[in-house]
């Protein structure tokens, strides 16, 4: 899994985040449902409606569905 891919199906896609800049990538075990699966966690930098953000997103790194994002 990619950053295009992270974008493709993330915020940035449906135009909230209208600049960015890639933080940080590194691969994680999501925790948060039944059973642990290895993801992509990307953060992003940016600005937003609402202002500037800081997004992070984790893209499951098999099926490239995305499991959650935060805006920090």
């Amino acid at each position: 899994m990619t950053l295009h891919a992270v974008c493709r199906t993330s915020d940035i896609k449906r135009g909230q985040m209208k600049a960015f800049t890639v933080e940080g990538e590194k691969i994680v075990v999501y925790n948060l449902a039944d059973t642990p699966t290895l993801a992509w966690q990307t953060t992003l930098t940016g600005t937003s409606a609402e202002g500037p953000s800081r997004l992070t997103v984790d893209v499951d790194a098999a099926t490239g569905k995305v499991l959650r994002t935060r805006e920090r």
